[in-house]
């Protein structure tokens, strides 16, 4: 549920202004290395006779300045955010990205400028799809198909539609009506966020059949505003004036209670390991225990609306013009803000982390682009936690009769695919096979057909492959 801004006059130019700002911010840093390599050489002269005639001492310290003017050149440019080619006053509410396909869904507002963006240069320029003139709340992928949930201001007719060509067509889904806010995949199940209008309309829908037709689950009549998963349990966020707090299911949706944490309007959630983090109106709160019980973190005055992951890292963005983007090297137990480069401090509305960059989407500011790894070294003290190659779990329980569980971590979002293969090497069930989010994974393997033995799974990825061992006995 977004509000528009009162009394804003579109502005027509908003993409040749955005290319000189771009064009600017290059220059600049041109300009910036220009200087400093003018430093260095310098540098070197000044000290080439002191290097060759004095003693140890001052070649250390020759070679030390030296290193330092480099490090500076190299980094200097990189530590900060930038604004890219998009509308630069426009709202920017979801992205999502399929390979080096990058999508960002704006508001309607200008009149204009909102729908679906694709970038395929790592966010530096996007273009409008043909799903345009909607308030795009939310963007997910399954199977390798772009699902975007919208309303339609100032009506209150919404609904789901989705892209199967990266965006260049899209088709309307079967889904009612109704104004969506999130949209969250877990293998082939689609999980859908409504707003409770007209009252009876909101909850939580449910697709197993790739997004053809949809059920209303049994949390309904709710604001529901975000989502998170974490391998069988689906957390649903909800902000209604009856009710709020954290839902939890168990069976993917079919049944949903409410532990604690019913006094917070829920913004937004994310699941990082055996973490759940909630972003509320009061900062951020964590559960460790599958959200039985909540306890508050350091960051605690700011209105929190979208998190990222990477590791152990979290990133958080507010709606407050004095708090921007946190970032947390250790699980959200200590924060600190990132926010070099913003001309003006902006409202964080999405956070996207792809190829090495993390994307900011903010309110009337468009979209930041910065290097990731520059944040990460830079702020995290322990940053071994980063996970550097994707893994494969044994399965559990092992042996198993017929039905076992397989767990998997992704350390970026991948194309995957799991299969399951008989003793003498033959393929006989694929149980993944769609482009998958950064995080942990789980899927089942249902060996009610097979008879006993050895069986072997497999992960594949575009550049990586792992292979486990397996017993069916019955």
């Amino acid at each position: 549920m977004y509000l528009r801004p009162s009394g804003y006059e579109p502005d027509m130019n908003v993409f040749i202004n955005n290319d000189i700002n771009f064009e600017i911010n290059t220059k600049r840093c041109i300009e910036i290395r220009f200087i400093l390599r003018l430093l260095k050489q310098i540098i070197l002269y000044s000290f080439y006779k002191l290097y060759k005639n004095k003693g140890v001492i001052m070649k250390k310290l020759t070679i030390s300045i030296i290193v330092f003017t480099i490090f500076i050149e190299i980094n200097f440019c990189n530590s900060q955010w930038f604004q890219m080619n998009a509308p630069n006053t426009g709202i920017v509410n979801s992205f999502t990205g399929n390979g080096v396909n990058i999508f960002s869904g704006f508001n309607n507002y200008p009149t204009g400028t909102g729908g679906v963006y694709l970038s395929t240069n790592n966010g530096q320029s996007w273009i409008q799809t043909s799903f345009n003139n909607k308030d795009i709340n939310s963007l997910d992928i399954c199977n390798s198909i772009i699902f975007a949930g919208f309303n339609n201001y100032p009506s209150t007719n919404g609904g789901i539609k989705f892209s199967d060509n990266n965006g260049l067509n899209w088709t309307s889904t079967l889904f009612p009506n109704y104004n969506v806010f999130k949209l969250a995949v877990s293998n082939l199940n689609i999980f859908a966020g409504c707003e409770d209008t007209p009252p009876g309309n909101g909850g939580v829908y449910r697709s197993t059949n790739g997004g053809l037709t949809w059920t209303q689950t049994f949390l309904n009549n709710q604001n529901v505003s975000s989502f998170a998963i974490n391998g069988s349990y689906i957390y649903a966020g909800v902000n209604s004036s009856s009710a709020n707090g954290v839902y939890l299911s168990t069976n993917n949706g079919q049944n949903w209670s409410l532990p604690t944490l019913n006094n917070q309007t829920i913004s937004c959630l994310i699941a990082n390991g055996s973490l759940i983090f909630a972003g509320t109106l009061n900062g951020i709160f964590v559960s460790s225990n599958n959200g039985q019980n909540w306890s508050q973190t350091s960051l605690n005055n700011y209105w929190v609306l979208s998190f990222e992951k990477y590791g152990s890292n979290i990133f958080a963005g507010t709606n407050n013009n004095s708090g921007g983007v946190f970032f947390s090297s250790n699980n959200g137990q200590n924060w600190t803000q990132i926010n070099q480069g913003f001309n003006i401090i902006p409202k964080i509305r999405a956070l996207f982390i792809s190829n090495n960059y993390i994307f900011a989407g903010t309110y009337q500011n468009g979209i930041w682009r910065r290097l990731l790894s520059e944040i990460v070294v830079e702020y995290n003290s322990n940053i071994t936690n980063i996970p550097r190659q994707h893994s494969l779990f044994q399965n559990f329980p092992n042996p198993f009769n017929p039905i076992t569980n397989i767990k998997y971590e992704l350390y970026r979002n991948s194309n995957i695919r799991i299969t399951i293969f008989d003793i003498t090497g033959h393929e006989i069930e694929t149980l993944v096979n769609n482009y998958q989010k950064e995080g942990l994974h789980e899927v089942y393997f249902d060996g009610y057909k097979f008879p006993s033995g050895i069986y072997f799974y497999k992960l594949e990825t575009n550049n990586f492959s792992e292979t486990k061992k397996m017993v069916l006995l019955k």
